[in-house]
């Protein structure tokens, strides 16, 4: 897997898949094992992997310290810009 891109990575079936598949691309791309980073970010391995091939979404702590391993605001997006209203 070493050198994917995200073209060679098929990205279809469940949104869980879905980013399971990006987090992985984004751990292969810092050159981490499953090991490694799932110490950075304080979750046992296994889960890790449970994540990576779309098992499970993962929390929002955990996206969190994803998002600061891999250098992405990942909750950034569920902020609401200043011009929208509340409905």
């Amino acid at each position: 897997m070493r050198g994917m891109t995200s073209r060679q990575i098929p990205i279809r079936g469940t949104p869980q898949q879905n980013l399971g598949y990006k987090i992985r691309l984004e751990r292969l791309r810092k050159g981490l094992t499953q090991t490694e980073l799932s110490k950075r970010i304080g979750i046992a391995r296994n889960h890790l992997s449970d994540l990576e091939h779309g098992y499970h979404f993962p929390n929002l702590l955990t996206l969190e310290k994803l998002g600061k391993e891999f250098g992405v605001d990942l909750l950034k997006g569920l902020e609401r810009k200043p011009d929208e209203a509340a409905v």
